[in-house]
């Protein structure tokens, strides 16, 4: 009864008390409230504060303190401690004898500070509401003209929001145009971070809701670290959706003229972070939309990052949407070299079709070509096909060889057969190009035979060789 008689001050204001007396007499609550509202309460205004008197020891005087209390408004006592099944009545009963939603003045002495609460962060912070009372108790503030007026506030709504839109709740796109309404900014960092969380709960609606917000280019990385790679780093949203295997919110990215090619903060690639997940849709979908030329951010070319993820459909969607073979990495190494060391039979046609003699023969930073580095690691089919499309076994800046860079008999048997073939071919050639310049008759005792014309051998050999010293024996073919 005490609650109850004290819960007018002798101003006619709510007492601090209000709060206490509504957790305790839950039952009585919106009737008391009525006739205190009827006896001309302040709807708007916490009366005085509760005092307590102690003796100051040292100097034996009495000392008044002002009781530390919550900070707030009638409607905020009301929304923290009514109960579920009272408070919708006691706000709207409040609101409709003009309970101000937006009231959020200081009720402590200049000497003390007190929590910031308005109606809007006490809504949020309750949890002990059912969702959907929350979501009538925001309409009801809606209605009555809140305003977002600090910073907390919208880090209590980007909370909120992000618990509907992980859960999918059908209330997200309507409530986030409530709260926009009402102040929130729509280039606000917080709703960038909204946007990865629709994107990891793969809620398609959301996505497609703060795309039409704002262009798809505009949303950045936000202020949250994810997990990739084993590390913790600030993803875009394109690579967000890349790396769960997302196809449909990539393609409603890509169908909104996102830049395909921006990189995340390690420096990832969309398409990179597309090889290395190995979704073949996804490469498909970027593939015919990104710049091929790019380097990843281990400096390789895309085609070379598709060869170490060891999936040759991968590289044949890379191939077929025009990517430069030829490109180089920073060790001057083309796609041939690292299928030559990762012995990858499969995809050498793909690689060698149509090749011309300067990718066959391109060397890296140590003058190894794709034989040497094939022959090197014990490839013979790779060198078999290698050396089939032309290439030749020159000399690095050691010197050396594939052939005598090889201890494996096979690949070395390979290039052997491959330098007498080239060198028997060679010879055939020079034969055919040299003109016999001596031509002797057959002085056979027959002269019924007719007289055959020989080759003076002696002088046709040394022409053969000043040919050779010209025309290296590997580059006569046959």
């Amino acid at each position: 009864m005490w609650a109850r008689r004290h819960l007018l001050t002798p101003q006619g204001h709510f007492n601090v008390g209000l709060k206490r007396y509504l957790l305790r007499h839950k039952e009585n609550g919106l009737q008391d409230i009525k006739n205190a509202i009827a006896r001309g309460a302040d709807v708007n205004c916490i009366g005085d504060f509760s005092v307590k008197e102690v003796i100051d020891h040292q100097t034996k005087t009495h000392v008044y303190y002002v009781k530390k209390v919550l900070k707030g408004t009638p409607l905020v006592f009301v929304i923290e401690s009514a109960t579920p099944e009272k408070v919708l009545d006691l706000i709207t009963l409040l609101l409709a004898v003009g309970a101000d939603v937006n009231n959020n003045k200081s009720y402590a002495n200049s000497n003390t500070s007190y929590a910031y609460t308005t109606a809007l962060i006490a809504t949020l912070n309750n949890t002990k509401l059912p969702l959907n009372t929350t979501l009538d108790i925001l309409g009801l503030l809606f209605k009555h003209g809140l305003k977002i007026q600090s910073r907390k506030e919208v880090e209590k709504i980007a909370l909120f929001l992000s618990k509907l839109i992980k859960s999918k709740h059908p209330s997200s796109p309507a409530l986030c145009d409530q709260f926009i309404e009402a102040g929130l900014q729509e280039n606000d960092e917080l709703l960038h971070d909204l946007m990865h969380d629709a994107i990891i709960a793969n809620n398609e609606k959301m996505v497609s809701y703060f795309l039409k917000l704002q262009p798809a280019n505009h949303w950045g990385t936000g202020t949250n670290s994810y997990r990739y790679e084993e590390q913790y780093v600030k993803l875009t949203p394109l690579i967000q959706a890349i790396i769960r295997d997302l196809v449909d919110i990539v393609q409603l990215f890509v169908s909104k003229n996102v830049n395909i090619d921006k990189r995340n903060e390690k420096n990832t690639l969309p398409l990179e972070a597309a090889i290395m997940q190995g979704n073949l849709p996804i490469i498909k979908l970027l593939a015919e939309e990104a710049n091929l030329a790019q380097l990843t951010s281990t400096g390789d070319p895309l085609l070379i990052q598709a060869l170490k993820k060891r999936d040759n459909a991968i590289v044949a969607i890379l191939l077929k949407a025009g990517v430069n073979r030829a490109q180089t990495n920073e060790a001057n190494e083309t796609a041939l070299h690292q299928a030559a060391r990762m012995g990858n039979e499969e995809i050498m046609p793909l690689l060698l079709d149509e090749a011309s003699e300067a990718y066959l023969n391109q060397v890296n930073h140590q003058g190894n070509t794709a034989l040497y580095i094939a022959a090197k690691h014990h490839h013979p089919n790779i060198v078999r096909c290698l050396l089939k499309a032309g290439a030749e076994d020159l000399e690095n800046k050691n010197g050396m060889t594939a052939e005598l860079a090889t201890l494996d008999y096979p690949t070395k048997k390979a290039l052997i057969t491959q330098r007498e073939d080239q060198t028997v071919n060679a010879f055939l050639r020079a034969i055919q190009l040299l003109q016999p310049q001596k031509m002797i008759l057959d002085t056979r005792k027959d002269p019924q035979k007719k007289p055959q014309l020989k080759y003076d051998m002696h002088d046709m050999l040394c022409q053969w060789t000043e040919l050779a010293n010209k025309t290296p024996f590997n580059k006569m073919k046959k």
